[in-house]
């Protein structure tokens, strides 16, 4: 236990994968096998998170509950996290997100139900993309710390929707397909019909 009480982060998201298989079966054909994470860190400039390591592999390129997409290396236009995360920080780094929410009043909602300022601060060096949703949304990682294992994942239609999971990636889709979220934030056939719909394509 940390000083707070909290399982250290790594027990968090082994035990967020864990309860994403149970909720979500992966396809039986696996994920992804052979993907270089040394090339990632050095392309990217960081380390790949455990949790999103765990979900490339036992999941591969597909999309979860007909939402969420998760980006992989390599993967097939529009799904390649090398392809994708340039376009994906241009567009957090826009400043005008920042003074939209606070005109606005908006707040992150956490899975708890709980609402915090959002904080923008940083653009494009605050944030890493990590995939996104069928509807327009935007998935990244909050990039605060210097472990990429304590990341915050956000997930954000830069509207009215802005998630956010202080315990990672893998968390956030739990809360997804479990129904945590309000039905006003994700959509309810989200948790009616949890299920992983694997995209054919990838090289």
């Amino acid at each position: 236990m940390t000083t707070d009480g909290r399982k250290p982060m790594s027990e968090n998201k082994l035990g967020a994968i864990d309860a994403l298989i149970a909720a979500v079966a992966p396809p039986p054909s696996g994920g992804v096998a052979d993907v270089d994470w040394t090339r990632f860190e050095k392309a990217l400039g960081f380390a790949a998170p455990v949790d999103y390591r765990e979900i490339v592999g036992r999941y591969g390129v597909g999309q979860f509950s007909g939402e969420f997409y998760v980006f992989a290396p390599g993967g097939s236009t529009g799904q390649d996290v090398y392809e994708e995360s340039a376009t994906f920080l241009d567009i957090i780094g826009d400043p005008t997100w920042q003074e939209s929410v606070d005109a606005l009043g908006t707040q992150w909602l956490h899975p708890d139900g709980s609402r915090t300022a959002i904080d923008l601060v940083g653009g494009e060096a605050a944030f890493q993309p990590w995939g996104g949703g069928s509807g327009g949304g935007y998935g990244y990682w909050h990039t605060i710390g210097d472990d990429p294992n304590g990341w915050p994942a956000v997930y954000t239609d830069l509207a009215g929707v802005w998630l956010y999971d202080r315990d990672g990636l893998a968390s956030l889709l739990l809360a997804a397909v479990s129904g945590r979220f309000p039905a006003d934030a994700v959509h309810p056939s989200v948790s009616e019909e949890p299920e992983f719909i694997l995209f054919e394509s990838y090289h």
